[in-house]
């Protein structure tokens, strides 16, 4: 993909996500299956896509058969590649205010007014989107 003229915007324990510079897309690839694809179709069946979870263009799983290095069982290893859009921050990153969000939460949820006022003066609508990630198993 880097041959291509991407480059990797991140990368964390399941995924790695690459972009080319100017494009309003991303693609994620995930080295394994996980509940993100639930997360997505969630997030857009109650209309937090584009929002408070990224519109996902295409995805496509991959199963790739072989062994688990422990036992020896022939397990098949799932992946995936997605196309998705390209979010403007994340709230894991600290420089920007919505990184606040997080640690306004749990006291949003304990009944302090002032922290559930901040979330929604920060970004609108993010404590019940907070609120009903906790609720539901994202699926449908």
């Amino acid at each position: 993909m880097e041959k291509r003229g991407y480059t990797v915007l991140g990368r964390g324990a399941y995924s790695t996500v690459l972009g080319k510079e100017g494009s309003d897309r991303v693609i994620k690839v995930s080295r394994s299956l996980d509940d993100w694809i639930d997360y997505v179709q969630w997030g857009a069946a109650n209309g937090y896509a584009g929002n408070f979870v990224p519109r996902v263009y295409s995805w496509k799983r991959h199963c790739r058969p072989g062994t688990l290095e422990f036992g020896g069982d022939e397990r098949s290893k799932d992946w995936s590649v997605a196309v998705v859009e390209r979010m403007a921050d994340t709230c894991s990153d600290h420089k920007h205010d919505m990184a606040l969000l997080y640690n306004l939460y749990y006291p949003a949820c304990s009944g302090n007014i002032m922290a559930k006022l901040y979330m929604e003066d920060l970004c609108p609508g993010s404590y019940m989107f907070f609120h009903e990630t906790q609720q539901e198993p994202f699926q449908q």
